[in-house]
């Protein structure tokens, strides 16, 4: 870390929910090897020590960008962290972390509140029993640390937008290490492809390694729909893109789309998007 020790505590922001995120706190510190750890000049309410730890009432996300150390939080035992791995603290959990005595590590760190993350958190992507994210590889990460830390540092106009947009970039990263499915992301992409157009979905199969029962379970379970289900969304969305264009009859949008008549066209249309083509 070549810059120097940082950091701010926040009042609330009356822009938080209007960005869906409002930052608390932020900041970067290097902490060499055999030096104390936290550093003072925190608030009481956000020091702590190991292992007695501490709880926030706000999250906290945490980059180390060199070194090692350890967690624990009231959903995990201590279980080692290491330099390009972030970790999520949740608001009203226990929690104690530090870095490894003879090491040290350089952290950047945000807090924050706001009705993105709880969402995130009702909707499960946010797991209190996998907090930490194998962030190596993914300079990205880095970067929506370092942007929005920045951005609280310098405090430029509109300095709560970019520094919660750093916060949005960085929860979007890591709740996709690790989830993701390429075989299934190729498949939908081809669908995305082929939206004006009939597909041959046992040949996708074919090319994904799979069968086609494998595919249509395999495709659901990624993408919520079977894969006919969403390649018929996705050319119903083509065809009213299609239909704004009042020189374009029915029929031509049916047959351009690969349906068998403006008829089939229209009652698929009006089962997706609850009104009739012209409606």
């Amino acid at each position: 870390m070549t810059e120097p020790d940082f950091h701010r505590y926040l009042p609330q922001s009356p822009l938080g929910d209007a960005w869906g995120v409002s930052l608390r706190a932020g900041g970067r510190t290097h902490i060499p090897a055999h030096a104390d750890y936290p550093p003072p000049g925190h608030p009481r309410s956000h020091d702590f020590r190991w292992p007695a730890g501490r709880t926030l009432r706000e999250y906290q996300l945490v980059y180390l960008a060199r070194g090692e150390g350890e967690l624990a939080t009231a959903a995990i035992p201590a279980q080692s962290v290491q330099a390009g791995q972030a970790f999520l603290l949740l608001p009203g959990e226990w929690h104690a972390y530090r870095p490894r005595r003879a090491v040290g590590w350089d952290e950047w760190w945000l807090a924050f509140t706001g009705p993105v993350p709880d969402r995130l958190r009702a909707q499960g992507l946010l797991d209190p029993s996998q907090p930490i994210f194998d962030g190596r590889g993914e300079s990205l990460l880095f970067t929506a640390f370092h942007g929005a830390v920045a951005a609280i540092e310098r405090q430029p106009p509109g300095w709560e937008g970019l520094a919660a947009s750093g916060v949005l970039t960085a929860l979007a990263l890591l709740t996709s290490i690790g989830s993701g499915d390429p075989v299934m992301t190729q498949a939908a992409i081809a669908l995305q492809d082929a939206s004006d157009r009939p597909v041959d979905l046992a040949a996708l199969a074919r090319d994904s390694g799979l069968s086609p029962a494998q595919f249509r379970r395999r495709f659901a379970e990624v993408h919520g729909v079977p894969p006919r289900t969403y390649h018929l969304r996705l050319r119903l969305e083509r065809a009213r893109t299609l239909l704004s264009d009042p020189h374009r009859t029915l029929a031509q949008v049916a047959d351009l789309l690969g349906f068998s008549s403006a008829f089939h066209l229209s009652r698929m249309y009006r089962q997706y998007h609850g009104q009739s083509p012209r409606g």
